[in-house]
Parts: structure tokens; sequence; C-alpha cells
């Protein structure tokens, strides 16, 4: 049973007729009440759940070192991952299955870098890009930020904040590479955090 506090214009808790009173976060909220709806089936539902399983478990893979950095700071209203979730469900088809080119793994007012090459060589792989400085935001010193995803495995190779963009280049360190399908992304950081670029994309075919 639902009661007032204070009169109909106080608080509200429980079901009263057709609408449910509770309080979110210190607001009372009135919502219609939906009975039967503790584990939804309808094809749009179902759709909406294999999407979001699949981009927070890509997320929750990458959250330390690339979403934290690159995102938290500027989310607004809300946590750095669930701007990223919120950002990239729509690169997730309704099986499922990420668009991995149509993923946003940085956004800010600094151009997108290119990958001009990735290569591995036994126990490194480097990534190239082009330092020379192309809008009025990059600096040489931007600290870059390289993930690469392999689609069939998940397993993921990152470099987070430790090359300055003068260098050109990352060497990261690997046992051994799978071959398949791999998808590369680089974005960059103003060394005081204050700055990031939007991420480019590039896919390595090995």
């Amino acid at each position: 049973m639902g009661k007032f506090y204070n009169g109909v214009l106080g608080t509200m808790t429980g079901k009263v007729g057709g609408v449910v009173g509770r309080t979110w976060k210190g607001i009372n909220t009135v919502a219609a009440y939906q009975p039967n709806v503790s584990n939804p089936r309808t094809n749009l539902q179902v759709a909406q759940r294999e999407k979001m399983a699949a981009i927070t478990m890509l997320a929750s893979l990458i959250n330390t070192s690339f979403i934290k950095p690159l995102w938290d700071r500027f989310a607004k209203g809300m946590s750095g991952y669930n701007a990223f979730i919120q950002s990239n469900i729509a690169a997730v088809s309704n099986a499922g299955v990420i668009n991995f080119p149509n993923l946003i793994l940085s956004k800010g007012k600094m151009i997108a870098t290119a990958i001009s090459n990735v290569e591995s060589f036994g126990v490194k792989l480097q990534v190239e890009w082009e330092p020379a400085i192309v809008d009025s935001y990059s600096m040489s010193t931007d600290k870059a930020y390289f993930l690469a995803i392999n689609q069939d495995t998940k397993e993921i190779i990152s470099s987070a904040g430790l090359v300055d963009r003068s260098v050109g280049k990352i060497e990261i360190p690997i046992n051994n590479i799978e071959s398949g399908n791999w998808h590369c992304y680089l974005s960059f950081k103003r060394t005081d955090g204050t700055i990031v670029s939007n991420s480019s994309y590039l896919f390595y075919d090995i």
C-alpha cells in the first residue's frame, strides 16, 4: 500500500492507484506502475540487451587504460565509463556484433592523428604516426594512447600515455600476437589532461 507524507503535495512511497512513488538520489519521483516487467522479452528489449552486453564487455576491458584517462574528465553528469557506452552503443548491431571502425575511443578538440603504420617484429609491436602539429590544440608533448583489439579473441594490446607525439612511434612489448583481424585506435591527450583528440582507426590483418 502506498502512503503520502505531508499531504498530497508531500512525499509519496509505494503504489497508489496506477502510479508508484519513490525517492531517487534525494528527488521524489512518480512513475506509472508496470507489473510483470522483471524479465521483458520483446524483440526490441532482447536486442537492446545484446547491444548493452557487447559494449559493456568491451568497456570493462579498456576502462583503466583508455576510458578513465580519456573520458572521465569530460563526461557531463555521468562517469566516463557510461559516457563511452552512450557514445558507442550505436556501433553495435541488434545481434551484439560490434562495428569496430565506427567505435569512438576518444573525442575532443584536437583533430585525430592518423596511424600511418602498424607492424609486428617478434616480441614488439610498432605503431607509427606523423608527428607534425596539425591544429592549434595539438602540442608536440601530447601523450599518445594506442589500443589494438583482436576481433575474434578480444585480446587487447595498449600503450597509455607513455610516449610524446613528437616521437612519432610507439614500440609495445608483446609475447605472441594472435593472427587475425586487429582493430587499432590512436588518441592523444594534453600533458595537463585538459584536452584530448578525436580517435583515429586502422585495420591491421596479420
